[in-house]
């Protein structure tokens, strides 16, 4: 089988990304540490990317961009490869007939290896077209480029198909009904999330599928009257809904308790973000500082810190550090909590003694992580304590 095979068995490609957002997912619910299947949600700017990496040496990336989609794979030791020659050389044919609007997709760096595109088989649809082509490659009966193999699971797409690879390479059973599920598009559900892996922590399981477009229960699209802190994605880079939903990574008040958790948390909630686009990640980083803005008010500033007294016996007050860190880990303890403690005073009390500074820099990291830059926007809101003038009234102005 060679790539003039695959392309009449490759599915549409609304149903192609849909399988590669559910493969994708189920790696990372079965074993994100060796996940062999990603899938970037704008990668670039309304271009989405699914790959492969086997980790010896194969794999495969497939572009969803609006004019159309290409798609490679990389066999390194099927009879295609560029390693056949001393100067490394594609198959005769290999990228004849791309696309203009697609062409610059093998010179992308991401897909290049010492400065040149390995790819032993290439096959595109433009937008508006009904099949897909490849270039005017020729094969001998026995030559194979990697296509029989690469994109075996994407062609299959049943949970059979996927449940048997997973059992391979993982040497355990793994629940094809839950599989089935995933595959379905459901509404990804803790009890599905325990049948793949009862180890996976559904709040970052939750997080990351909701970024690949599946609903989870409880969704909602309301607005709560608590200052803006309702409301749907729509157009918006960071909505409040889904700046909850990725702060549920934090794993909650139950998240917050023990301080190793939370930090192994934080860096799982910097890798999501560094994943996206950098707009999607300054969006983050307004968010937080406006939630913390708004809970930047004397009532709670002058709260004594909870369980210390000085020596004289007098509460322990909190210092401007301190406040600013109390106000992070109400928003690390999730939308549920944040919104309880806005309208009430003495449910900020237990915070005073808890510190979730790290919040403060996971944005910062996840720029730097996907830009190679260093942080340095200017949020709206300054979340520095006593910087909300209307919070705190008796202040000189």
């Amino acid at each position: 089988m060679t790539v003039r095979d695959l392309l009449p068995l490759l599915p549409d490609p609304a149903e192609l990304r849909l399988r590669c957002r559910a493969i994708a997912l189920l790696d990372a619910v079965l074993d994100e540490r060796s996940a062999a299947h990603t899938y970037l949600p704008d990668w670039r700017d309304g271009v989405d990317l699914a790959c492969m990496d086997n980790g010896s040496g194969d794999l495969y990336a497939i572009v969803f961009d609006p004019a159309g989609v290409f798609l490679y794979g990389f066999d390194h030791e099927s009879d295609a490869t560029p390693w056949r020659e001393e100067e490394r050389a594609h198959w005769p044919g290999l990228l004849d007939g791309l696309p203009d609007a697609l062409a610059a997709y093998p010179a992308a760096p991401e897909f290049e290896f010492d400065g040149f595109f390995d790819a032993t088989v290439c096959a595109w649809r433009e937008h508006g077209d009904t099949v897909w082509r490849c270039g005017s490659v020729e094969f001998e009966p026995d030559d194979r480029d990697g296509a029989d193999w690469l994109f075996e699971l994407l062609l299959d797409g049943s949970a059979d198909g996927y449940a048997d690879f997973a059992e391979e390479h993982l040497e355990r059973p793994v629940d094809r009904a839950a599989v089935a599920a995933v595959l379905a598009g459901a509404p990804l559900t803790p009890g599905t999330v325990a049948a793949l892996s009862p180890s996976a922590d559904y709040g970052t399981v939750a997080a990351r599928a909701r970024a690949l477009g599946y609903s989870t229960p409880g969704d909602t699209d309301s607005t709560d009257g608590t200052g803006g802190t309702g409301g749907t994605d729509g157009d918006d880079p960071m909505s409040w809904d889904r700046f909850w939903q990725l702060i549920e990574v934090l794993g909650g008040e139950a998240g917050i308790a023990t301080c190793a958790g939370f930090e192994d948390a934080c860096e799982r909630l910097t890798e999501l973000l560094s994943d996206g686009p950098a707009d999607r990640i300054v969006a983050f980083g307004e968010r937080l500082a406006e939630a913390l803005y708004r809970l930047d008010r004397a009532e709670f500033g002058t709260l004594p810190v909870l369980g210390t007294e000085e020596d004289g016996g007098s509460p322990f007050p909190q210092s401007d550090d301190g406040f600013l860190y109390s106000r992070t880990a109400v928003v690390a303890a999730g939308r549920a909590t944040y919104e309880s403690v806005l309208g009430r005073p003495d449910r900020f009390a237990p915070f005073t003694a808890m510190d979730c500074q790290q919040l403060l820099h996971i944005h910062e990291d996840a720029y730097e992580a996907a830009t190679g830059e260093e942080w340095d926007h200017l949020t709206r809101y300054d979340y520095e304590s006593c910087s909300n003038k209307e919070g705190w009234p008796g202040l000189p102005s």
